[in-house]
């Protein structure tokens, strides 16, 4: 078996598994690392309402399954290992999940409670 047969069997393997992206993933969030100070990461001052927002943003991504956009994202964003938890969000925007479906995000029960637009005019502009 030649190298290109070889080469082309892994890719595919590696793809049907689903390991192939998240390396791609990984990678990208390394070579960001790198880029920004050799795996120190510098920290940026940001304020506590981009903190907020970059865990809403965080729990989000992770609920719809984006975890190659998340890891990119955590790295870009300078983001703890641990997330601080939906209680302690829920909490800081002074908002109650009890109307919202079970189970979403909070950003999107945020943009649910208060869209203005339904989601029937939204198809109607398709």
């Amino acid at each position: 078996m030649a190298y290109e047969d070889i080469k082309t069997a892994l890719t595919q393997h590696l793809e049907t598994r689903g390991v192939l992206s998240d390396l791609r993933a990984k990678v990208r969030g390394e070579v960001f690392r790198a880029l920004e100070g050799n795996n120190e990461t510098i920290a940026r001052p940001v304020s506590r309402e981009t903190e907020l927002v970059n865990e809403l943003v965080r729990e989000y991504l992770k609920a719809a399954g984006y975890h190659h956009t998340l890891d990119v994202f955590a790295a870009e964003a300078n983001l703890p290992a641990k997330s601080r938890g939906r209680v302690p969000l829920e909490d800081e925007l002074n908002v109650s999940t009890d109307d919202f479906p079970a189970g979403v995000p909070l950003l999107y029960g945020l943009a649910l409670a208060n869209r203005t637009v339904t989601p029937e005019a939204w198809a109607d502009k398709s």
